[in-house]
């Protein structure tokens, strides 16, 4: 048991090495994985795109497109779920869904609540 006293160290910086190593390889390959609207609008005007889902947030006039080709889904965010509508018929594509907003349960309402207090005004100090 002596032996191995003043090891658990080292163990735990190799530990935190292979976690670092893990995920900066994950956030590269997410950043090279990123697809925007222009590419979008691109692929489009081109005639690759076979459907689209968009999805509103909350906060609207933003939300989520997700773009389907013949082989895989893309997903891009956008500022104004208003101009991708406007887009979309201007080149006289049919095959997209409007999703409503996604709303939060009553019950985790309540729960937020609860745990939270309700909401509050913030008074500024004279």
């Amino acid at each position: 048991m002596k032996n191995f006293k003043g090891y658990g160290f080292f163990v735990v910086m190799l530990f935190v090495i292979i976690i670092a190593y893990i995920s900066s390889d994950y956030f590269m390959n997410a950043a090279k994985a990123s697809y925007t609207y222009a590419q979008f609008k691109q692929d489009l005007s081109a005639g690759m795109v076979k459907s689209v889902e968009v999805l509103q947030n909350a906060e609207v006039p933003t939300g989520e497109l997700r773009v389907k080709y013949s082989k895989e889904t893309k997903s891009v965010y956008v500022p104004d779920v208003n101009d991708v509508l406007e887009f979309l018929e201007q080149e006289n594509f049919t095959q997209f869904k409007v999703s409503d907003v996604a709303r939060t349960p009553w019950y985790l309402e309540l729960f937020n609540a609860y745990r939270f207090g309700p909401p509050h005004s913030v008074t500024c100090p004279s």
